[in-house]
């Protein structure tokens, strides 16, 4: 049986954090898994942030993943991840920012 694509998804979101579980951070993650399409990918991203209590302010992309890209950041390692476990949903660094 054929895996399906793996795929990384970056969405803006309003995120609850350990740190300040009561105070909403903006900013953007990318989430790693395998989906049949962009749509799949982005539909089973936004669920797993959304189990976390975590917001979707929007889509900014979704890309199929090339394991054989150096990735900045931890992608690279959540892509061999979801290779070795299709079942997995990662996310990579959430990176924050204030409103201007």
């Amino acid at each position: 049986m054929d895996m399906d694509p793996v795929w990384i998804v970056c969405l803006e979101v309003l995120a609850f954090i350990d740190a300040a579980p009561n105070e909403g951070k903006l900013g953007f993650i990318n989430v790693v898994l395998s989906a049949s399409d962009s749509e799949s990918a982005i539909r089973r991203a936004s669920a797993m942030l959304k189990e976390y209590g975590w917001q979707i302010i929007g889509v900014e992309n979704a890309s199929l993943a090339d394991p054989d890209h150096e990735y900045q950041d931890d992608l690279s390692e959540l892509i061999d991840n979801v290779i070795a476990n299709p079942h997995y949903v990662l996310l990579s660094t959430l990176h924050s920012y204030k409103p201007s």
